[in-house]
């Protein structure tokens, strides 16, 4: 798969911008092919055993990569 068909998103009424500009947003800087996910989150790593213990969502740490805020500076500068 080279590129996902859509990117869709949907701020249930709470954007400050047009949703449309967030999903472009979203293109722009996260890989969403399914080799570009695997190797951004870095899922190829054995942690899956911590998020069956624990849960996948709300982990802090280095080994949860998809919980990550790195990107969030550049995309509210990117937003405006």
């Amino acid at each position: 798969v080279a590129d996902p068909v859509s990117v869709r998103v949907d701020t249930f009424g709470t954007a400050t911008i047009d949703e449309s500009r967030i999903a472009e947003l979203v293109r722009e800087n996260f890989p969403l092919t399914p080799k570009g996910i695997i190797e951004h989150l870095k899922l190829r790593r054995p942690i899956f055993l911590k998020t069956a213990e624990g849960g996948h969502f709300g982990r802090t740490g280095p080994t949860f990569s998809w919980e990550a805020t790195d990107k969030a500076k550049a995309l509210k500068k990117a937003a405006k």
